[in-house]
């Protein structure tokens, strides 16, 4: 890890960086993964959620709502934690659409679980093409 750490903070790796045409320095989260059942043999819609949890709690209900994800179209999932803010947690899906991943983070039933599940942060979505390697 420390040699990850170094070699992202490098001077070659920031020259790549400015050479790829990146404006603006990456968000980088080390991450330790807890969950995967994702699909990696084709591109899907996909969404990445981050957020801040009291890990006990979340990680149950996380593993609860399988039925719930799988009942309102999401195919994919994996869940990691944060290795330099064990509190933070970011969640990949995979679905169809983006009009499936959008209406699912808008269902109040997931707000009610996430509430009840030790989330203790609003998430933060991003919504993107996926899946091939875990390209998040």
């Amino acid at each position: 890890m420390d040699q990850a750490k170094s070699y992202f903070a490098s001077p070659e790796m920031k020259s790549a960086i400015a050479e790829a045409g990146v404006a603006g320095p990456p968000e980088v989260i080390w991450m330790k993964p807890l969950r995967q059942d994702a699909t990696l043999d084709r591109e899907l819609p996909g969404m990445i959620v981050t957020h801040t949890v009291d890990l006990n709690a979340w990680l149950e209900k996380y593993d609860g709502a399988a039925d719930l994800q799988r009942a309102n179209g999401i195919i994919g999932q994996a869940a990691n934690q944060s290795l330099d803010d064990p509190s933070m947690i970011v969640v990949y899906h995979q679905a169809e659409s983006f009009d499936t991943l959008r209406a699912f983070m808008a269902m109040d039933e997931l707000r009610w679980r996430m509430e009840e599940g030790g989330v203790t942060s609003e998430p933060e979505v991003t919504y993107y093409n996926g899946g091939r390697g875990m390209q998040y």
